[in-house]
């Protein structure tokens, strides 16, 4: 779907594709949130499903290892603690170049 989209000036940030995966998720009758703070920082998206809660950590041009560190490093996790849902760790990776997915770490 992503590389699907049509070529527009305004994709070299983060937020761009942040926002194509809250459409998405949202398109495919999920609840999604974006920028959601935490004690330590604002995970990306947050996806809920009606039997888990996946954060989702996207990083522009760097490793998705980057992106799952960060979720670690910033433990966003225990905001979610009390959801009462498993929780699902995923740090994604888009290419600015190519416009679409470059890798992806689920834990």
């Amino acid at each position: 779907v992503l590389s699907t989209v049509p070529y527009c000036e305004n994709t070299r940030y983060e937020g761009h594709y942040q926002q194509m995966l809250y459409l998405i998720f949202t398109l495919l009758g999920s609840f999604a949130d974006v920028e959601v703070r935490t004690p330590q920082g604002r995970v990306d998206v947050v996806m809920r499903t009606h039997d888990t809660l996946y954060i989702i950590e996207v990083k522009l041009d760097k490793d998705a290892g980057e992106a799952m560190r960060q979720i670690d490093l910033k433990q966003y996790p225990e905001r979610f603690a009390l959801c009462g849902l498993p929780v699902v760790k995923v740090g994604v990776s888009f290419d600015s170049v190519r416009h679409t997915l470059s890798g992806w770490v689920i834990e």
